[in-house]
């Protein structure tokens, strides 16, 4: 009853919907030739749809709901030996997959993939999407798509991922520099204990400038009347995990450094004028809210801006848990996002109780990180402090 899809391990099936009892057929696996063939009673009239749930999750993910039905979702029979031929068309839905724009992407680990991004076929100019990991940034200046950079073992390093088929990184790079650079780490990290220690000289046993009850939802101090308790050291401390429940807004000539022994889990938006700065940098974990982000999934607003350094994990965390799959909002940040323990982008379009959601993977990526070059001219001095000496050598 239906020639196609070809599809292997898709059924068709066949609700009866005019005599009782109502009885429902499902088709076997297809032949040779990818038809799926059901043999059902006379007279009746069925419903055709379709299951999909058996196809081999490395073909990809089908919508159960098809995307066009040649001839009908129906068919009667009235004699025996009686046949007709359905011809269905389906959804692919890939994978969720994140894109960087204006800047870079650094993974210190040698592995296979190190950096893995798998922009979809269906991502095309034609449905306003651009097919690559690193984009120019929104002015379409030339060199600003940025590189991917590993980390390296011995003479080659961790591999980068940017495409289902046509090579690896054959949607790198949208200026076509589709190489990959190795970086060993020879010195000292830009983690918490370099911001506290070398940079901002906390001290052994730092007083925080935030009570536990502040904590629990942190609002962004205000430099003109709230200053460090130390005044000397230019930055904030706060003990503790803490919660970022309002929203932020900081303001031109605002420069606010925060370091957090402990986690920092952020519940709301967090905008920053260009002119401004912020960074929050953990001794442990950050984690942006499954609540933070946008259902316009072609919105490249960003939601969270700023510097955000964990000692621990970033993530940028899910709706879903358990077997349920909750369709994400799709999180847009700006800035410089670390996770000297790794970092976890957990969301997808892709929804149980609603298949179709998940085509937004086809088109839009589910987390987009946008380049803020103001970061670097408006950051505190001590923060401009060069890390690398940079040297020629022979080839």
């Amino acid at each position: 009853m239906a020639l196609a899809p070809k599809i292997p391990g898709g059924k068709i099936v066949a609700q009866a919907t005019q005599n009782p009892p109502p009885i429902t057929y499902t088709s076997g696996a297809s032949n040779t030739s990818g038809a799926y063939t059901v043999a059902v009673r006379v007279p009746d009239t069925f419903s055709l749809t379709a299951d999909m749930s058996g196809v081999d999750p490395n073909l990809g993910k089908y919508l159960n709901v098809p995307r066009f039905v040649c001839q009908s979702s129906s068919v009667a029979f009235t004699t025996q030996s009686q046949t007709t031929v359905r011809n269905f068309g389906f959804w692919k839905v890939y994978d969720s997959w994140f894109q960087v724009i204006g800047g870079s992407i650094r993974v210190e680990g040698a592995d296979s993939p190190a950096i893995q991004s798998r922009i979809p076929p269906t991502c095309t100019a034609a449905d306003t999407c651009t097919p690559y990991l690193l984009r120019k940034n929104a002015a379409g200046t030339g060199g600003s798509s940025g590189f991917a950079v590993t980390g390296e073992s011995g003479t080659s390093g961790g591999t980068v991922v940017s495409a289902y088929s046509g090579g690896n990184l054959s949607k790198l790079n949208e200026e076509a520099k589709n190489v990959i650079s190795y970086a060993k780490r020879q010195a000292f990290k830009e983690n918490f204990d370099y911001f506290a220690n070398r940079l901002y000289s906390m001290g052994i046993t730092p007083a925080s400038d935030f009570t536990e009850g502040e904590r629990a939802d942190l609002q962004k101090p205000d430099p003109s009347s709230k200053q460090p308790i130390n005044t000397g050291r230019d930055a904030y401390y706060v003990n503790g995990d803490v919660t970022i429940n309002s929203p932020w807004s900081v303001n031109v000539g605002e420069s606010i450094v925060i370091l957090v022994s402990g986690s920092v889990t952020v519940k709301n938006t967090i905008t920053v004028a260009d002119g401004g700065f912020l960074a929050l940098i953990a001794s442990g974990n950050i984690v942006m809210d499954s609540s933070v982000g946008t259902s316009t999934v072609a919105s490249e607003t960003p939601q969270v801006e700023g510097v955000y350094i964990a000692d621990g994990l970033l993530t940028i965390a899910s709706q879903s848990s358990g077997g349920n799959k909750i369709s994400d909002l799709k999180f847009v940040g700006a800035g410089t996002f670390v996770g000297w323990s790794g970092v976890n982008l957990a969301r997808d379009y892709k929804d149980t109780a609603s298949p179709e959601l998940g085509l937004s993977n086809n088109t839009k990526p589910i987390e987009l990180f946008v380049a803020r070059p103001d970061f670097a001219k408006n950051a505190p001095a001590k923060m401009k402090r060069p890390l690398y000496d940079w040297q020629e050598v022979a080839p």
